[in-house]
C-alpha cells in the first residue's frame, strides 16, 4: 500500500504542476489555478461573510456541473425538511464552478450557501479544508476519489456518501491502482450506484478474492446500495418550469402554420464537428433548422463554430447579438436562416423543448454529456464515444429512442439519416414519446430512497 500511496502522492504533485504551467496558456487551467489562490483565507472569509454561525454544514463536492446537477436534489430535500442547514459546494473543474458562482452573484442561490474550489488533494490542504468547513455530512458525486480528504474526513469520523456512481469492468477499481481505490472507497460510510449491475459487478469481484486478504477485511457489501439517477428526478422537476425563449421560437417559426423541424446540437466539442458535418448539410436540404450549443462559449469557442458552419455554407445567427441587439418580440422574422448559435450559459435545457432531434456532444472527448435533459422531452437521441460509463445511453439504446454513431462504419451517415427519418414518422414519434414518459416515470424516486437511507444511517 506505501508505494500505491507514494506514487499517489507523486502523481499529484506533478498534476497540480502541470496545471499551473497550463495556466500561462489555457483559460481553462488559469481559472483552476487562479481560484485555488489563497484559498485558506478566502474560505474561512467567505464563510464568515455567508454567516454560517453554529448551522451544520452540509458539504458536497461535484467535479464539474453535471455532476453538481445528480446532488443537487439531495441538497434540495435537506433544505426542505430542515431549513436550518448550512450548505457548502465545492468544484474540481472551473465548468461546474463558475457557472454557480456566477449564478450566486447574478441571482441569488436559495440553495447554496457558499460554493469554492476544492484544493488540490495533499495532507495538509485536506487537513486544513476540513478544519475550516468542520462538515457535519459530507456527499461526493460519481468519480470524486479524493485519498487524502477521505482519510481525513474519516479519521475525524464524519459520515461521508458517494452518490451517483457506476461500477463496469472498465472502472478503476479493477485496475493496477485497484488496491488505493479500494482503500478510498472503505472510507465511505455508504456508496449509492445508479443502477443494481453496478453492485452486481462489485459482488462478484469481491467473490474471487481470497478469504482471508484485504478485501474481506472491510465489509464493502455492506457499504453499496442500488439507489438510481438523482438526475431523472432533477431534469423530471426542471421539465415542469419551462422557460420560453421568444428569439428561438421566432427562429423556428413556432407561430408559423408549417414549423420547421429542429434538429439541436448540445454540448458540441470540437471533436462532434466532423461528425456532424457529415450530416447536417442532408439536413438542411429537408428544410430542417439546425441549433448548436457548444459545451464551451468562449470567443475561441464560438469563432470556431461559426468557422465551422460557414465551412457548410451556413452563416449562423449568434443568440447573443439578437438579444443585445432588439427585445425578442421587436425582431424582424428569422426564418430564413436555418442555424443558430447559443453562445449563453444556461438555456440549453430549455431549448431542448423546441427540438424534434437532438445530438449530444462529447462523446469523442471524454464522455457524453447529460442526454436525459433532451430525452425528458420525448426526443430521439444521438451520440458518440464509449458507453460503458453511462448507464442512461445503454438504457435509451435498449428503448430504440436513441442512435449511437459509428464513425468507422461506412454507412454511418445513411443509417443516422434513416434513424432521423424514421423517428420523425408520426407513429414512430408518439411511440418514442410514450416510452420515453414511462421511462422517466418508472426511474423516478432516487433522491428519496438516498435520503432516507442516510438518515436511517444517521
Amino acid at each position: 500500500m506505501f508505494l500505491y500511496k507514494f506514487g499517489y502522492k507523486f502523481l499529484t504533485f506533478f498534476y497540480g504542476l502541470g496545471l499551473k504551467i497550463a495556466s500561462l496558456f489555457s483559460h481553462k487551467a488559469k481559472l483552476w489555478a487562479q481560484g485555488r489562490h489563497n484559498w485558506r483565507a478566502k474560505l474561512s472569509q467567505g464563510l464568515n461573510a455567508a454567516n454560517h454561525n453554529s448551522k451544520p454544514i452540509i458539504w458536497l463536492h461535484a467535479a464539474s456541473l453535471g455532476e453538481y446537477e445528480q446532488g443537487k436534489m439531495l441538497l434540495q430535500k435537506y433544505k426542505s425538511e430542515n431549513s436550518g442547514y448550512f450548505i457548502l459546494v465545492s468544484f474540481f473543474s472551473p465548468s461546474g464552478y463558475e457557472i454557480i458562482s456566477r449564478q450566486q452573484r447574478t441571482n441569488g442561490q436559495h440553495l447554496i450557501d457558499y460554493c469554492c474550489y476544492l484544493p488540490l488533494d495533499t495532507a495538509k490542504n485536506a487537513r486544513d479544508f476540513i478544519q475550516i468547513v468542520n462538515p457535519a455530512l459530507i456527499i461526493w458525486v460519481k468519480y470524486e476519489f479524493w485519498y487524502n480528504y477521505l482519510h481525513t474526513a474519516a479519521e475525524k469520523k464524519i459520515p461521508i456518501y458517494l452518490i451517483g456512481v457506476i461500477f463496469s469492468p472498465l472502472h478503476i477499481i479493477f485496475s493496477l491502482w485497484g488496491k488505493l481505490t479500494w482503500q478510498m472507497m472503505n472510507f465511505f460510510t455508504q456508496i449509492f450506484t445508479q443502477d443494481l449491475e453496478s453492485a452486481k459487478v462489485v459482488s462478484n469481484f469481491l467473490q474471487k478474492q481470497p478469504k482471508d486478504g484485504f478485501y474481506q477485511q472491510h465489509n464493502f457489501y455492506a457499504k453499496i446500495h442500488p439507489a438510481g439517477d438523482t438526475r431523472i428526478d432533477s431534469i423530471a422537476q426542471n421539465n415542469q418550469q419551462r422557460q420560453h425563449l421568444p428569439i428561438i421560437e421566432n427562429f423556428i417559426g413556432v407561430n408559423q402554420s408549417t414549423k420547421s423541424p429542429v434538429f439541436i446540437v448540445g454540448s458540441s466539442h470540437g471533436e462532434d464537428l466532423p461528425h456532424l458535418a457529415r450530416i447536417l448539410p442532408h439536413l438542411w436540404d429537408k428544410g430542417w433548422k439546425i441549433i448548436l450549443v457548444p459545451h464551451e462559449i468562449d470567443p475561441k469557442s464560438i469563432e470556431k463554430t461559426v468557422a465551422f458552419l460557414k465551412s457548410l455554407n451556413s452563416s449562423p445567427l449568434l443568440y447573443s447579438s439578437l438579444e443585445n441587439s432588439l427585445p425578442a418580440t421587436h425582431h424582424p422574422p428569422l426564418t430564413s436562416h436555418h442555424s443558430l448559435i447559443i453562445d449563453k450559459i444556461g438555456l440549453l435545457k430549455y431549448a431542448y423543448q423546441y427540438a424534434d432531434f437532438a445530438y449530444i456532444g462529447g462523446g469523442f472527448s471524454g464522455g457524453v454529456h447529460n442526454v436525459l435533459e433532451a430525452a425528458v422531452f420525448g426526443l430521439p437521441t444521438a451520440f458518440g464515444g464509449a458507453l460503458h460509463k453511462f448507464i442512461e445511453l445503454k438504457q435509451l439504446l435498449g428503448l430504440n429512442a436513441a442512435f449511437h454513431l459509428q464513425p468507422k462504419s461506412e454507412n454511418m451517415p445513411s443509417d443516422w439519416l434513416a434513424f432521423i427519418q424514421n423517428s420523425q414518422q408520426t407513429a414512430q414519434k408518439n411511440q418514442i414519446k410514450q416510452t420515453l414518459a414511462h421511462f422517466f416515470a418508472q426511474h423516478q424516486g432516487a433522491t428519496d430512497k438516498i435520503y432516507n437511507l442516510i438518515n436511517e444511517k444517521e
